[in-house]
Order: C-alpha cells, then sequence, then structure tokens
C-alpha cells in the first residue's frame, strides 16, 4: 500500500485560524518562524517538559526566579 507522505512539506495544526506548514523549499526565512513548528511540537510531544526533568535543581527555592522548565524552554538569541 502506497502513502501520501511527501518530505517537501509537513502539515501542523492550525494556531490562531491559521494553517501551518514546514517545508524544505522556503529559500532564505526568518529565525522566529520555527519558534510556531517548535511550540506546536512541544505541545504535542511534552518534550521540554520531558528535557527540564533530566535535570536536578539544587538551588535555594527562595532565590529562584526561572523555574527549570523555563530556562529550557527559552528561546535562543
Amino acid at each position: 500500500m502506497q502513502t501520501e507522505c511527501s518530505a517537501a512539506s509537513f502539515g501542523f495544526q492550525a494556531i490562531a485560524g491559521r494553517s501551518v506548514v514546514a517545508a524544505s523549499d522556503g529559500g532564505a526565512v526568518g529565525s522566529d518562524a520555527g519558534a510556531l513548528l517548535l511550540g506546536e511540537a512541544d505541545r504535542a510531544t511534552g518534550l521540554i517538559e520531558r528535557v527540564a526533568g533530566c535535570f536536578s535543581d539544587h538551588r535555594r527555592r527562595h532565590l529562584v526566579e526561572h523555574e527549570i522548565k523555563t530556562l529550557v524552554g527559552q528561546r535562543g538569541g
């Protein structure tokens, strides 16, 4: 049985009424476009929560401003 897969593009769940499609033929694109894709992937898999669970937090709780999950999920600049 043949499937209808295409390595050229992938569809994701719509966000705010807009379709989200990842494609390899985009040419020059901005780096922020991947944030939508990564956010959707994280919601589907819980990846950030799982990665954050790999760390032991030995900081003093009363001094902690950002949880490990927040630090792991930060967008690099």
